[in-house]
C-alpha cells in the first residue's frame, strides 16, 4: 500500500518485481511472497525505512515516504476507504 502522492511521483506498479526498486517500509529484512493479478514472486525485502510498529508503518506510508508491506487488516480497509492509502497490486 502507498499514498496517492507517492504513486503520483512513481510510475504505476503492475507487477511485484517492480517493488524491489522502490523505497519499502517494513520492520526487517526478509523474503516476502507478493501476489499480483498477473504475477506472484518472492522478493528479498531490504527496507529503506525500518519501522518498529504497525502505527509507524501506517504513518510513514500515509506521509508518502514509501510502500508499506503488510499493513494490518484492521487498518487497511479504513485507510483505503478514506483515500489515505491505495492498494498497489490488487487484492
Amino acid at each position: 500500500m502507498a499514498s496517492p502522492d507517492f504513486l503520483a511521483q512513481n510510475k504505476r506498479i503492475t507487477v511485484p518485481a517492480q517493488l524491489e526498486k522502490l523505497p519499502l517500509i517494513h520492520s526487517k529484512s526478509e523474503k516476502v511472497l507478493l501476489q499480483g493479478p498477473l504475477q506472484s514472486i518472492t522478493i528479498t525485502v531490504e527496507p529503506q525505512i525500518r519501522i518498529n510498529s504497525d502505527e509507524a508503518m501506517i504513518s510513514a506510508a500515509v506521509e508518502g515516504l514509501g510502500i508499506a508491506l503488510r499493513i494490518p487488516l484492521w487498518a487497511a480497509e479504513s485507510l483505503t476507504k478514506s483515500g489515505s492509502l491505495i492498494q498497489i497490486l490488487g487484492e
